[in-house]
């Protein structure tokens, strides 16, 4: 959390893209417990030893859903853990229906020492009873000894309930860095942590859910009610893991998560996933840098795509690309989308400032084909097949909307003065935003002939922002005569 942008760290730990572990500590199997909930035949194989040690193997199928130890995880960029306890030989141990070779105790120590090692880090703990032993775990004994574990291993470091709509720098300065969320049951005293209520913790799991297909129609539930929008003051958390078998489901969920994040949707709260990789992890730490969504429509803000448009720039600088400005531009688009696994489209627009041939080309990422005509307002579009916006998109509508911005642009800033150029460069984008529905930022080459300083506008709400960045830029467009950019993100 350290790295997160200072906006970021202005929100509170509800208002964050956490990545998280589903049944943290749950990556081997010590025993099938003759407590287990339910008895039956569970029962019966726990309280045979022979029969025990066979059962290992196929109780880990459905049980095991880590295969990183808790620093591992948190190492990794895991800040979410969700912990599942039940009673062995007197202690609190990680359970999932069986018991786990992890005491809770362990944990805790795990997250001390990484708390220790990282001083800006923040971890949040979900504190829960297993299902299995829900027969005998709920006892104000058995509470007060998982309580009694939090104070003596994580205390002087755990959020209260007032708390919790605070903002991450100052968690982080008063050293309020854990938020141990515990399941307490009513006739249970709270001595510390949060209690977990409705109002405080929203969960998007469904007892139904059993395929990727259901998973992602939650999430879509979720997305387009708005319930997937932040909320300080309550942690909601994405179920991304389903029931079965963990070790071949998890990577399952893991890429159809990272498919629905790049479909546009930014993604403020936490994530629980079944044998996390680094790049899912990667993914929902990148939506830290992204505006919330809102009410289903997915918004990349200006920062997100300064940091594209920035590394892709980089990459044309060290791998320059032959032929002319409209050949560098296809590459740039192209670049773009393998570093955002999102469909883009680039429109251009050049000609001397001022002067009336004005003209554009809207190209796919996967698709060479382009046209330029300078002397009218023009568009070759030919949109990504396999993309969802794309097949939804009215062309002529699309068509229409970029020759009126364009003229309206000319009409408006007739001048052609540098700052024209960029209020020309800001209308445009703003008018395709508007009629296509889709997220479109303006890239300009402010100076002409410097080459020195790019800069771009973004559509939002309440306004525009303006952000640049220095740099030379021969060796990209070269000396054409293109002076603006668009890039345009599928959503």
């Amino acid at each position: 959390m350290q790295q997160l942008p200072a906006e970021a760290k202005s929100r509170s730990i509800c208002e964050l893209a956490l990545p998280g572990a589903h049944n943290a500590g749950a990556s081997e199997v010590k025993c099938i417990s003759p407590l287990v909930s339910g008895g039956g035949y569970l029962a019966s194989v726990a309280k045979n030893s022979v029969a025990n040690a066979l059962a290992k193997p196929l109780a880990g199928v459905m049980a095991v859903c880590q295969a990183d130890g808790i620093g591992q995880l948190l190492r990794k960029g895991v800040r979410l853990l969700d912990l599942r306890l039940g009673l062995h030989d007197g202690q609190l141990y990680i359970c999932h229906t069986v018991v786990c070779n992890r005491t809770f105790c362990s944990v805790l120590e795990e997250v001390a020492e990484f708390l220790r090692e990282q001083l800006e880090e923040v971890v949040v703990l979900l504190v829960k009873r297993d299902w299995g032993a829900r027969d005998y775990f709920d006892t104000q004994e058995t509470w007060s000894k998982v309580q009694t574990s939090l104070d003596e291993l994580l205390g002087p470091q755990l959020l209260e309930n007032e708390d919790l709509p605070k903002p991450l720098t100052d968690l982080v300065k008063r050293n309020r860095r854990v938020l141990a969320m515990v399941e307490l049951p009513e006739k249970v005293k709270q001595r510390c942590g949060i209690r977990i209520t409705g109002g405080n913790l929203q969960s998007s799991w469904k007892d139904e859910t059993r395929t990727v297909s259901d998973m992602l129609k939650d999430l879509e539930c979720w997305y387009q009610s708005g319930r997937m929008r932040p909320q300080p003051g309550c942690l909601k958390v994405l179920e991304v893991c389903l029931p079965g078998a963990p070790y071949s489901l998890g990577p399952c969920a893991c890429a159809a998560f990272c498919r629905f994040l790049a479909d546009g949707r930014a993604v403020h709260v936490a994530t629980k996933l079944d044998f996390p990789d680094e790049t899912t992890i990667r993914r929902i730490v990148e939506q830290n840098w992204c505006e919330p969504s809102v009410q289903g429509q997915g918004v990349k803000p200006d920062v997100q795509v300064a940091r594209d448009v920035s590394h892709v720039y980089q990459k044309l600088k060290e791998q320059p690309c032959a032929g002319n400005c409209l050949d560098k531009l296809d590459n740039m688009t192209t670049l773009l989308t393998s570093c955002t696994s999102t469909p883009f489209l680039s429109i251009v627009y050049g000609g001397k400032s001022g002067g009336n041939n004005w003209g554009y080309m809207a190209t796919s990422c996967n698709n060479s084909q382009k046209s330029w005509i300078s002397e009218c307002c023009y568009c070759y579009l030919e949109l990504l097949p396999t993309s969802s916006a794309s097949r939804g998109l009215n062309r002529d509508a699309f068509r229409e909307g970029c020759e009126d911005s364009i003229r309206q642009s000319i009409a408006a800033f007739p001048d052609g003065s540098q700052d024209c150029c960029i209020e020309r460069a800001s209308l445009i984008a703003t008018t395709m935003s508007e009629k296509a529905q889709m997220c479109c930022y303006a890239v300009c080459k402010r100076c002409p002939g410097g080459f020195d300083q790019w800069a771009y506008k973004g559509p939002e709400s309440g306004g525009h922002r303006f952000h640049e960045w220095r740099d030379t830029s021969s060796g990209i467009f070269g000396l054409g005569t293109v002076s603006h950019c668009f890039v345009v993100q599928l959503y």
